[in-house]
């Protein structure tokens, strides 16, 4: 079957599988990260009634500030769609599975060395605390949310990275098994039942998170985390089918639903100050997560273009340094907090601390992308570029990239 053509109202920018506001959603969920560690820091630092329930500190950020972790949720999310999405795709037109040796070999690349780089240079940086050697070794090899240890405090947010990782690894097994089951034979068909499936697994897996407790591996694994990618994958599912009737008014109309459902469910969790591991919190994240995600493509395919501000040169490039903001704030965190003066107030050593995170995380990430990730990037794509379908421009987030 040959790839569907594009409608008529795709502009040379655009493309099946690509993302004109990615880069915008990563630097919205990298910096909401950050701010959100920053902040805890904070709080422990200062310690007292702020340590003891830091949604009530700094009033009325703290409230906000303590359910930034949300942005890993726009991360799952739009991995379902940039990485599950040309496998969905393929099957329900009723194509070859994408070819697993290269995907595999763009995926190692992408997250792995900029992830051993960081951790070495964290490690030689603060030392072990106190960890053993296999506790070391299991978070260089993404699985720490299978130990405990005194390491994991130089990089917390490593738990996210193996179910990322993960999920890279699951997508050519549940590819092999789709391709033995074709299903029916029209690709409306085909499209149907895999929402049935995505719907069922989605069901299975906030269960999953619910049950179980959401700091140990029970509930920090792919299985109990599923339900965070299955919005992207949907998107991707659905896009031959659903973009050519979401062109125009309607379109942007949706678009805006999906973004207010994001915005009043995180104004939920907010307000309720729902915990990890609750139905609320699980639910309004999916909502929060699979919303932006949503919002940012229904509404490129209405207008054939990103959300206002999302293509600006300062976006664009905190979404291309995203991951290594991601990598190094915390390790930056920990250096300003050893460095703190003594006589800042509470409100003080919040902005020095969060401040001088994103300042300082921001300079070595664009360094981190510069030197290290994007040769390394370029090495891993080779010599013989893609096929498009257009000629995107050169901000557009790609698939696999």
């Amino acid at each position: 079957m040959t790839v569907p053509r594009l409608p008529p109202d795709m502009g040379a920018r655009d493309r099946y599988g690509l993302v004109i506001g990615g880069d915008g959603l990563r630097a919205i969920a990298a910096v909401a990260v950050l701010v959100f560690h920053g902040y805890i820091a904070t709080v422990l630092a200062v310690g007292g009634p702020a340590a003891a329930d830091p949604g009530s500190a700094f009033k009325p950020f703290g409230a906000v500030f303590v359910h930034l972790a949300v942005g890993l949720y726009v991360f799952f999310a739009l991995s379902g769609y940039l990485v599950g999405g040309p496998f969905v795709r393929a099957w329900i037109r009723g194509e070859s599975a994408p070819e697993w040796r290269s995907y595999l070999r763009r995926r190692m690349f992408r997250i792995v060395p900029a992830f051993w780089l960081v951790t070495v240079l964290l490690l030689l940086r603060f030392g072990t605390i106190g960890s053993s050697s296999t506790e070391v070794v299991s978070l260089l090899l993404f699985n720490q949310n299978m130990t405990q240890g005194g390491v994991q405090r130089l990089m917390p947010q490593g738990w996210t990275l193996d179910i990322e990782l993960t999920f890279y690894l699951a997508l050519p097994l549940l590819a092999a098994l789709a391709w033995r089951v074709r299903g029916p034979s029209t690709p409306e068909g085909r499209l149907r039942l895999l929402l049935i499936g995505l719907g069922t697994l989605t069901a299975l897996s906030l269960v999953l998170r619910i049950v179980a407790d959401p700091s140990e591996f029970s509930g920090r694994n792919l299985a109990a985390l599923l339900f965070a990618f299955v919005p992207g994958i949907v998107l991707a599912a659905g896009e031959e089918q659903w973009r050519p009737r979401l062109a125009g008014l309607r379109g942007r109309r949706i678009a805006d639903a999906c973004l207010a459902a994001a915005l009043l469910a995180f104004a939920a969790v907010v307000a309720l100050d729902a915990r990890d591991g609750e139905a609320a919190r699980e639910l309004a994240h999916l909502v929060v997560g699979g919303g932006l995600v949503a919002w940012v493509i229904v509404r490129q395919w209405a207008t054939g273009n990103a959300p206002r501000g999302f293509t600006l040169r300062p976006i664009v490039a905190l979404g291309r340094w995203s991951y290594g903001i991601y990598l190094v704030h915390v390790g930056i965190g920990l250096e300003l907090l050893r460095r703190k003066p003594t006589e800042l107030g509470e409100w003080g050593q919040l902005v020095f601390v969060t401040g001088g995170m994103l300042v300082l995380s921001v300079i070595a990430a664009a360094a981190l992308w510069r030197f290290f990730e994007a040769p390394i990037l370029r090495r891993a794509r080779g010599r013989k570029p893609a096929p498009v379908l257009a000629d995107p421009a050169p901000h557009v987030t790609k698939a696999f990239s």
